[in-house]
């Protein structure tokens, strides 16, 4: 059984970085290219609170970000934290279940962390989730066997340093609370040490980057007083989001409600009623923030730092007795339906993969940098800002568009810059006062590549038909779309 062990370890070594590497170096999506930016921002105070947009990702991440630009600024560069992370998340969670449970229950959560497709997905994305993963496995190893000697303040130190990593991070210190049911000296000193810290760095850092346009943006993820039915969904949305989101592609994927239906009856027998508590508490917190309005849980992402305790529910889930057979030859299956899922990239695509990196070469060799003017839409001015900068493009002449742009701009009415036809039709003209007798250069996303902003390639082509401007080429590179017009004096 050892030798088993000792294999299945192996690989699912080999699966989780198999599947990880795949895309790696992937062109930044416009996400990334924001969380670029601010990262190369000249002083900590401007990546803190980046000029341009809220600041969402939270500063423990762009801290450690910021100093990985040592490995350079490469699109590989850019992943390989998030890549670290990931990886160490899965070892975490399988240390959890190897050292708590059993060593074969390790390896079974192990495989769910390595195979499941979003987290596969934050693990080669510039952006903060595989860290928030990573994080609250650590939290929960770490109160799972709490030493006696950091006993008293072991915890709040863990938190408010988790904290930094994430908000959502503090919902452990009641689950800390309920599972280890600490003396009351202990838990006074938990409580007040923790929540000044995070009143510190939640004046200092979160609530300044707060936007009332983000709130807006999740809209559909809050329940709405006035529609009492609302609830309901938005509770079967969250629960759906936390328990399946993270299975929706790989192993597991259509059998996880049999798996949680496994693991009541395991939960319920079991001795390990703390770490159940230990897993639960954080889920029923974040409900509750979202029911409160405080905190959407719709989309994978934002339930990130939940996902290992939905490993740990189903590692316990199994706490109930099987045949000494059916453990390896489940694993054994498992490890097997995994190494075929690594040799299948399909199943394995990065959640988003930037547009403009092709543009900006093509506008390099194409465009006349000195005399032509260049129109950039503003869903696509992070990317086109982050590589502009890395291929050391500066034609003399750019607009970055503010019409049409998403969530959530920082000087910026985001409301007005998506509605407003006649900020639409300024901006329009003042590119037409620069470009006339020149040539200009416009650069869009294609129709429909974000759902939640203005697509406004099309009106502005109508509008330079109008005014008489004539189309001199156009081309569509990956998802970018350049054309380049000559309008009359």
């Amino acid at each position: 059984m050892a030798r088993l062990n000792q294999l299945g370890m192996v690989l699912l070594a080999v699966v989780a970085i198999v599947v990880r590497c795949y895309g790696l170096s992937h062109t930044l999506g416009y996400d990334e290219a924001w969380v670029a930016n601010s990262l190369h921002a000249p002083t900590l105070r401007e990546m803190f609170f980046y000029d341009a947009w809220a600041q969402t990702t939270p500063p423990a991440f762009l801290l450690l970000a910021r100093a990985m630009l040592i490995a350079g600024s490469s699109n590989l560069a850019m992943h390989l934290l998030a890549f670290a992370m990931g990886l160490t998340g899965v070892a975490v969670v399988t240390w959890i279940g190897w050292r708590e449970l059993s060593p074969s229950r390790g390896l079974w959560m192990g495989l769910l962390a390595a195979l499941s497709g979003p987290q596969v997905a934050f693990a080669k994305e510039a952006k903060q989730y595989s860290g928030e993963f990573l994080v609250a496995a650590l939290l929960l190893a770490f109160f799972l066997r709490l030493p006696k000697r950091l006993e008293v303040w072991g915890p709040p130190a863990a938190l408010s340093a988790a904290f930094a990593f994430g908000p959502g991070m503090l919902a452990f210190l009641p689950a800390a609370l309920i599972s280890r049911r600490p003396r009351w000296q202990t838990a006074t000193v938990w409580i007040l040490a923790t929540g000044a810290m995070a009143a510190l760095l939640g004046w200092a850092f979160y609530w300044p980057n707060r936007s009332p346009a983000l709130f807006s943006f999740w809209g559909t993820c809050f329940p709405h007083p006035e529609d009492p039915s609302s609830y309901l969904r938005v509770a079967s949305l969250n629960l759906k989001t936390i328990f399946v989101s993270n299975f929706r592609e790989g192993l597991a994927a259509p059998w996880n409600w049999v798996l949680l239906l496994l693991a009541v009856p395991g939960i319920l027998q079991s001795q390990r009623r703390g770490a159940a508590l230990l897993a639960l508490t954080p889920i029923a917190l974040a409900l509750t923030a979202n029911f409160a309005g405080q905190y959407p849980l719709c989309e994978a992402r934002l339930s990130s730092f939940l996902f290992p305790c939905v490993l740990l529910l189903h590692g316990l889930g199994l706490d109930f007795r099987l045949p000494g057979w059916v453990g390896p030859m489940m694993l054994a299956g498992a490890m097997a339906a995994g190494l075929f899922s690594a040799t299948r990239p399909e199943l394995w695509p990065v959640r988003q993969s930037g547009s403009v990196e092709p543009a900006v070469a093509y506008l390099s060799t194409h465009m006349d940098q000195k005399a032509d003017v260049l129109f950039v839409h503003g869903n696509a001015q992070e990317e086109y800002k982050l590589y502009a900068r890395l291929s050391r493009f500066a034609p003399a002449d750019v607009i970055i568009g503010q019409t049409g742009v998403g969530c959530c701009p920082r000087n910026l009415d985001a409301y007005r810059a998506y509605n407003d036809d006649e900020f639409f039709r300024k901006e329009f003209e003042q590119v037409l006062v620069r470009g006339t007798a020149r040539r200009i250069w416009f650069l869009h996303l294609r129709q429909g590549e974000f759902g939640e902003v203005r697509q406004e390639e099309p009106e502005h082509r109508a509008m330079l038909a109008t005014k008489g401007c004539r189309r001199e080429q156009g081309r569509e590179i990956r998802k970018a779309l350049l054309s380049a017009y000559r309008c009359p004096l």
